[in-house]
């Protein structure tokens, strides 16, 4: 949910092209003052996101609206990235985190995933092969990993990651760090 008295003033000003100072509440770090050039508002699994020139970081980068405090639109014109730039932001990695230096994963579905795996579209060039034993092998390109570790993980019990390494061993210190939370004894 986000709050009209958020989203009105960061659509006001996207639309007025001029430039946006906010502060911003990463999830892992304190907040930290952005001065943006505003370009698009992103739908992605019920979340809003601004995508936006970011003048501090002299790169494009997407904001959760949720994490967004105090918008002020400023007098300055905001800069203009263009559409192909914008497009190709998000075109090549998987979900929502964009990058440019892309891996290839490769997956191995157990025949019980079967039904939940296949007729789903994980990424446009994914490659999809159908074992004879019932096992789905899945291959596509990501750029950060963040989501798809966490994508994976409902099917903690049914696929493998193949490769590349650093997927794999994030996915089971993953598995780890949540069967340590379900040690301790129950009260």
């Amino acid at each position: 949910y986000v709050s009209p008295e958020l989203f009105l003033p960061l659509v006001q000003t996207l639309f007025s092209r001029r430039q946006l100072h906010f502060l911003y509440h990463p999830t892992q770090h304190q907040s930290e003052e952005r001065q943006v050039s505003p370009q698009r508002l992103c739908w992605y699994r019920d979340n809003w996101y601004l995508l936006a020139w970011c003048h501090g970081r002299e790169a494009l980068r997407l904001f959760a609206l949720s994490r967004i405090v105090e918008p002020k639109s400023l007098d300055e014109a905001a800069c203009e990235c263009g559409a192909p730039e914008l497009d190709a932001l998000f075109a090549n990695g998987y979900g929502i985190f964009a990058g440019a230096d892309l891996q290839q994963a490769e997956l191995r579905f157990d025949p019980s995933a079967t039904p939940w795996v296949r007729d789903v579209q994980w990424h446009r060039e994914q490659l999809q092969t159908i074992e004879p034993s019932g096992h789905i092998r899945l291959t596509f390109p990501y750029a950060d990993q963040r989501e798809l570790v966490r994508d994976l993980m409902r099917f903690s019990g049914e696929v493998e990651v193949l490769a590349p390494l650093e997927l794999r061993q994030s996915v089971i210190a993953t598995m780890e760090a949540g069967l340590k939370k379900h040690e301790a004894v129950a009260p």
